[in-house]
């Protein structure tokens, strides 16, 4: 289940950025990896699953690191990207005020929070067991 769960969060964070990274502007001066590499690719989102004494922890972290295409421009970093787009902070060229934040991860946090996306994934999985009707 616990993987099926983070799966879930994995396609509900490239949901959401696309539509608060994405879709805020579109870039002049670079390509957008998207889901071939960038930020919404899943194969850069790690899950860390841990249990704990009331449940199943799980984690998803963005682990998309800047584009080596890049590598010469002002501002280029070859760490993780996610918390620059998350917080407008570091991206270079004084671009901080002018793109800003873009908080996909709050959002996702948010669609987990206040929808039943995961819960019913979970219903589901225990259902297909027969562990619930």
């Amino acid at each position: 289940v616990a993987y099926e769960v983070a799966e879930e969060i994995k396609d509900i964070e490239v949901e959401v950025i696309n539509e608060v990274v994405y879709n805020q502007y579109d870039p002049r001066y670079y390509e957008r990896r998207m889901e071939d590499g960038g930020l919404a690719d899943k194969r850069n989102m790690k899950e860390d699953i841990n249990l704990i004494s009331d449940g199943l922890d799980i984690t998803v972290v963005n682990e998309t690191k800047g584009n080596s295409d890049y590598k010469n421009a002002q501002g280029y970093t070859s760490g993780y990207i996610a918390d620059i787009i998350e917080e407008g902070k570091g991206y270079g060229y004084d671009l901080d005020s002018y793109i800003g934040a873009r908080p996909f991860q709050e959002t996702t946090q948010k669609v987990i929070d206040y929808t039943d996306r995961v819960d019913k994934v979970i219903e589901n999985k225990l259902i297909k067991k027969r562990w619930i009707e």
